[in-house]
């Protein structure tokens, strides 16, 4: 899979992206301890519509390894604002868990894709360790409604309305319309 991201798609993904096109669908992933990560395919008919926009012509994140090296070296020295950064994430997961489990609050989708985002630019060190066309992709989505995060190293985002609902007709062009003219 990862040679065929590479050299066919021209795309670079993480651990987490091989496990979700392996057993395909939503899963989640507990991955505290790398030697028996806990998988969980969660049920696709429990998600909302949710929207993916990505930058034309950029070029799809770097490779997960470069991006995420300076996060794994200060984990492993102990940097306590990444293993508390880390410790969030993981809150986040569990409670998107939750969320899509039978009986689970949907509506609180949004917040927790929003969060995910503000733990991601702390991680990163605020919008400096991000790059440019990936704070404008969550901004673009920001200013039509959606609740948004990166769905990688970068180059595309996951939007989903926010509040949760469904979109009417004349929302969904508008959005469409926003997206298009940012490129």
């Amino acid at each position: 899979i990862l040679d065929g991201e590479i050299n066919l798609l021209g795309i670079a993904a993480g651990l987490q992206d091989r496990v979700a096109q392996v057993y395909q669908g939503c899963m989640y992933m507990d991955l505290a301890d790398p030697g028996a990560p806990i998988l969980e395919r969660l049920d696709v008919g429990r998600l909302p519509d949710i929207w993916l926009a990505y930058a034309k012509g950029m070029k799809v994140g770097e490779h997960s390894g470069k991006v995420h090296s300076n996060l794994r070296k200060r984990f492993q020295e102990g940097d306590k604002d990444v293993h508390s950064n880390m410790k969030s994430l993981a809150n986040v997961a569990e409670e998107g868990r939750a969320a899509l489990l039978p009986g689970g609050s949907l509506a609180a989708l949004p917040s927790l894709v929003r969060q995910n985002w503000d733990i991601r630019l702390a991680l990163f060190g605020g919008p400096s360790g991000i790059a440019e066309e990936n704070l404008w992709l969550v901004k673009c989505a920001h200013s039509v409604g959606f609740a948004s995060k990166l769905t990688g190293s970068g180059g595309a985002v996951l939007c989903v309305p926010d509040p949760l609902r469904s979109l009417s007709e004349e929302e969904i062009q508008d959005a469409a319309r926003t997206f298009d003219s940012a490129g």
